[in-house]
């Protein structure tokens, strides 16, 4: 995510001076730097439902050190991160890393679970003030239990609110976070796991309930779907409630986008909706498309696509260490895109496509099937019932120079499954 900083609602002297506003200065900053996403640590306590980081992950409680965050900085040059974990703000040196970034002139959004403590929280504060923190993306799922829980969402919440309001002007919050939320697989139906009572709220409840403790600072939602498996294809119900919450959000005045892949088959076909995700094309997933997928560092350094997509036949990692990748000339972002998009295509071409996507109305004219990640999983969550497993990604090969073999157009490709057998797949032309 990247902080949305719009000039338009601060005072504009570059129409009657010629120099630019700091809000515009820092908006300029930002879309030349975006683009890493530094995984700090690996720990949350939340427990949220859906959560994608296997638990053996935050139970390795990995921490980046603020040595190699410093490279990061002064050696590759980049200058704006998206933070977060685990629970970043749970990093045992968070307050370090904002001081460093202040004195390097870098600018972060943050991505929490917003139940820190009142340390903190008043560092958070003075890095905002300071113009540390540029966005907030608070983890707003599944605060109705317990009731303390939530209190202490609320409060640090107001406050992130009402100090980018005082440092940037009226608007500045709407305009500078995003509430993440996720519909869960269960839809917040039947039995909550946690109370192991019926849930107080289904998904609209849940999000009107929200907009209403938050005394209306809730303009927009960045909507997760629970990417665990390929029960989403097809899934009427994840349009309806979608279709239900765009209507909410006229009433109500606030807009949402989605996090990740929306394919169009959560609606009829031919019922395209302004959220559906772009799945044409062979990257598959719709972050690689257009300006190219953030760059995800994990506290251990390496480069990977997404939680999702590092089962048994997904891709264990892009880069196994950043420091050890052979820049060439020119921005280092570029490169590790295109590095990070080939890896991709390679590992996804030799995962067939379910077929519960092949057989859909929407396949292949306007869909090309779900991404990676949840064909992943949903190996991950039958192969014990299988009793088997096929590690496709077994040959992986970090060191393969994938631009050499691969091009930008599209054609007719044949190449020999691990069986042996020929397989030709259509590769579209790459959303860029």
């Amino acid at each position: 995510m990247t902080s949305q900083v719009q000039p338009s609602i601060f005072e504009n002297t570059s129409h009657t001076t010629g120099r630019l506003s700091r809000a515009e200065e820092l908006r300029k900053h930002e879309e030349e730097h975006k683009g890493i996403v530094l995984y700090i640590n690996d720990f949350c306590p939340k427990g949220c439902s859906f959560c994608f980081i296997p638990g053996q992950i935050k139970l390795m409680d990995r921490e980046m050190p603020l040595e190699n965050i410093r490279r990061l900085i002064d050696d590759l040059g980049f200058k704006h991160f998206q933070v977060q974990g685990g629970e970043p703000t749970l990093h045992s040196q968070f307050t370090e890393i904002l001081a460093l970034f202040k004195d390097r002139g870098v600018t972060c959004n943050v991505l929490s679970n917003t139940l820190y403590n009142g340390k903190i929280k008043r560092a958070i504060h003075q890095a905002i003030l300071d113009e540390v923190i540029t966005g907030w993306a608070p983890n707003a799922s599944e605060l109705d239990f317990p009731e303390k829980r939530f209190k202490r969402f609320q409060g640090n919440y107001l406050d992130v609110y009402d100090t980018l309001e005082e440092k940037w002007g009226t608007g500045a919050g709407a305009h500078m976070i995003s509430l993440m939320w996720t519909i869960p697989k269960g839809f917040r139906e039947g039995i909550d796991p946690f109370t192991k009572e019926k849930y107080t709220y289904n998904c609209l409840e849940y999000i009107d309930w929200l907009h209403r403790e938050l005394d209306g600072k809730f303009h927009n939602l960045r909507i997760g779907l629970d990417l665990c498996g390929t029960y989403i294809i097809n899934n009427r119900k994840i349009g309806k409630i979608l279709d239900d919450l765009n209507e909410m959000g006229k009433e109500k005045d606030f807009g949402f986008y989605m996090d990740c892949q929306c394919p169009p088959c959560i609606n009829e076909p031919d019922e395209p909706r302004p959220w559906h995700s772009n799945q044409i094309g062979e990257v598959g997933c719709p972050a690689d498309q257009g300006e190219g997928k953030y760059i995800e560092i994990k506290p251990d350094m390496s480069v990977v696509h997404c939680f999702q997509s590092q089962g048994d036949i997904g891709m264990p990692y892009v880069i196994k260490n950043i420091f050890e990748f052979k820049f060439g000339r020119g921005p280092k972002l570029a490169q590790l895109q295109k590095e990070h998009r080939w890896r991709y295509i390679e590992t996804n071409r030799k995962i067939d496509v379910p077929e519960a996507c092949q057989v859909c109305p929407h396949y292949s004219y306007n869909c090309n099937g779900i991404c990676m990640g949840c064909t992943v999983q949903e190996h991950e969550r039958t192969k014990n019932e299988k009793g088997e497993t096929n590690n496709v990604a077994g040959d992986f090969d970090d060191k393969k120079d994938l631009t050499k073999i691969h091009d930008h157009n599209a054609m007719e490709v044949d190449w020999k499954t691990d069986d042996g057998k020929l397989k030709t797949k259509k590769i579209l032309p790459m959303g860029r």
